[in-house]
C-alpha cells in the first residue's frame, strides 16, 4: 500500500521521536485519528531556531500521527493523499500556489507565523491565516479568553496598560520591509512612502521620526520601547510593532489591513484621508484602557511556544477546528 508520502524530497526520512510519551487518548492509540501530516520546508529554514518545526513535529507525534518534514518541488507533491500540511507564512515564494492547490484538493493547511509579543519564543499556527486572516479575527469583539491577563502579563510583565493621551512628542512612523506578506491590500508597500505622506500631511509644527524594522539594516538608536516613550502617538501601515506601542500605552493610526484597526484599537486611515486623521490623532485621540486590554488578551491567547505546542493540546485543538469547519 502507498503511504502518500512517495514522491516528497524528505530531510528526515523518519521523524524523530519526541521526549515525552506519545499521547494516547482514552488510554490508548485510536487508529481512525491517525492523520498523515507534511510540514513544507527548506533544509535551511527548518534547522533556524526560531522556526519552531522541531516542537510541531514532537506534539504531532505525541498526538499519534504519521509525520514527515519535505520540502517544495514541482507540483504534485504527493503521489498520494495527505490529510494535513503545515506552512511558514503563507504567503511568500512559492507558499501560495501550493497553499491554493492543497486546500482545492480538500488537505487543510495550518498557517505557522511568529507571534506577537517575545515574537522568536512564539508562534502563531491557524488554519486560515495569520495576523488579521486569521480564522479568529471576530472573535476581537467579545470578551477575551478568561486565560488572556494570566497568558499577557507571562509575555509583557506584570504592569499595568493604561492607554494616555499625550500632549507633547512626535509622531513614531513604525517601519516594515519592502514585501513583507502583512503589507497586501494596503494603500502605501514601503515605509519611505509612508513616511513622505506623514511628513507633508502632519500638523505645523509636528516632527516626524521614522524607526527603520531591524531587518532594513539601517542604524537605530534605543529600542522600540524608547521610541514608543517618546511618541505623541505612532503611524504604521499595520507592523506588529504597533501591538508593542498600544501595550506601553501609546496611541496608534494605522493605514493598512489590520488587527488593531478590527478590534477599533487603533485609529483607521487611507491616503486620501491622512491629514484629516493625524489632526484627530494630535488633538488625543486614544483608545480605552479595558477595549485596549481585552484586544492585548485575545493576542496573548493566540500565540503560543514550543513547549506548548509540542505538549500537543494546541495542535488537536487546531487540527480538530479545521475539522468542524
Amino acid at each position: 500500500m502507498r503511504s502518500g508520502y512517495e514522491g516528497l524530497i524528505q530531510i528526515h526520512a523518519v521523524a524523530p521521536q519526541p521526549t515525552t510519551p506519545v499521547y494516547e487518548p482514552n488510554g490508548k492509540q485510536n487508529q481512525e485519528d491517525k492523520m498523515r501530516i507534511a510540514i513544507i520546508t527548506s533544509d535551511r529554514i527548518a534547522a533556524l531556531s526560531d522556526r519552531p518545526w522541531q516542537a510541531v513535529m514532537d506534539g504531532l507525534i505525541r498526538c499519534g500521527h504519521d509525520v514527515r518534514v519535505v520540502v517544495p518541488g514541482s507540483w504534485p507533491l504527493l503521489s498520494g493523499h495527505v490529510d494535513a500540511v503545515f506552512i511558514w507564512n503563507g504567503m511568500k515564494r512559492f507558499a501560495p500556489s501550493l497553499v491554493s492547490r492543497f486546500r482545492s484538493q480538500g488537505t487543510a493547511v495550518i498557517i505557522c507565523e511568529r507571534g506577537f509579543f517575545q515574537r522568536l519564543q512564539y508562534t502563531q499556527l491557524d488554519y486560515i491565516g495569520f495576523s488579521h486572516t486569521a480564522s479568529w479575527v471576530e472573535q476581537l469583539a467579545k470578551p477575551s479568553p478568561p486565560q488572556g491577563r494570566v497568558r499577557l502579563f507571562k509575555v509583557l510583565g506584570n504592569h499595568p496598560i493604561r492607554q494616555l493621551r499625550r500632549s507633547d512628542g512626535y509622531i513614531l512612523v513604525l517601519g516594515q520591509v519592502s514585501g513583507d506578506a502583512q503589507l497586501a491590500g494596503a494603500e502605501l508597500r514601503c515605509s519611505s512612502a509612508l513616511r513622505d505622506a506623514v511628513v507633508k500631511a502632519a500638523p505645523a509644527g509636528m516632527k516626524v521620526v521614522l524607526r527603520h524594522h531591524p531587518l532594513c539594516h539601517v542604524s537605530r538608536q534605543g529600542s522600540l520601547c524608547e521610541a514608543v516613550r517618546g511618541a505623541r502617538f505612532c503611524v504604521t501601515i499595520n507592523s506588529n510593532s504597533a501591538n508593542e506601542a498600544i501595550a506601553s500605552g501609546c496611541p496608534v493610526m494605522a493605514l493598512g489591513p489590520s488587527l488593531f484597526t478590527m478590534a477599533k484599537v487603533a485609529l483607521p486611515a487611507t491616503v486620501e484621508n491622512l491629514r484629516q486623521q493625524l489632526q484627530i490623532m494630535a488633538d488625543g485621540w486614544c483608545v480605552g484602557n479595558n477595549q485596549a486590554f481585552n484586544y492585548l488578551n485575545h493576542l496573548a491567547c493566540r500565540q503560543f511556544n514550543e513547549a506548548e505546542i509540542r505538549e500537543g493540546s494546541v495542535l488537536r485543538s487546531i487540527l480538530g477546528s479545521n475539522t468542524e469547519e
